[in-house]
């Protein structure tokens, strides 16, 4: 996996940010620091990463991507395929007009003292997130009560923060989004030490 800008361009679209170098440094360790993590991040998970699942993820999943009857809601299609692939359950997040930046990976100055985003729009996007979680765990129960099958897989994982902050980092990195990729990977190394994997 490589940044799709070259260090040149990098500097030049910082225009003289004072983390223009931390950055360059972050975007050229981050394929190596995310594949000595992916193992141990799989077994905090308690998965073998061998044997999957490895779930289907369409990698434009915006509101205009998705067709909807106009008289009951149902989905009638989902389209626009051409850059899906299975990805590891551990880079399952939500549909993309539920993205949220992780803490780390954003300036400081987003967040107040308490850690709560000043802006209204990324608060929204919270709660929104929330009660999307809400209907896939309501959806889970519903199928493991009538005997559907199912877990709570798929709740576990957007509800974890790691795997969210993760996924959002690797899909930011592979599109091209500057950040301090470094950050939110040593959150990941100090949970995984607390866990005692490292």
């Amino acid at each position: 996996m490589e940044f799709p800008h070259s260090p040149e361009k990098i500097r030049e679209m910082m225009r003289g940010a004072p983390e223009t170098d931390q950055v360059l440094r972050s975007v050229e360790s981050f394929p190596s620091r995310f594949r000595a993590l992916a193992p141990r991040f799989a077994r905090r998970n308690k998965r073998d990463t061998d044997r999957g699942p490895f779930p289907l993820c369409h990698l434009d999943l915006y509101h205009n991507n998705v067709i909807i009857d106009d008289n009951n809601f149902d989905v009638l299609a989902i389209i626009d395929w051409e850059t899906a692939c299975t990805l590891p359950l551990e880079l399952v997040q939500f549909p993309r007009f539920l993205d949220l930046m992780p803490p780390r990976l954003c300036r400081t100055e987003a967040y107040d003292a308490d850690g709560q985003l000043y802006d209204e729009y990324g608060r929204q996007q919270l709660r929104e997130r929330s009660e999307y979680l809400q209907m896939v765990q309501e959806h889970e129960a519903v199928q493991q009560k009538t005997g559907a099958g199912g877990d709570s897989t798929l709740s576990a994982c957007l509800s974890d923060k790691f795997t969210q902050d993760m996924s959002y980092i690797f899909s930011a990195f592979k599109n091209g989004k500057m950040g301090i990729y470094d950050n939110v990977l040593d959150d990941l190394e100090k949970e995984l030490a607390r866990d005692g994997d490292l």
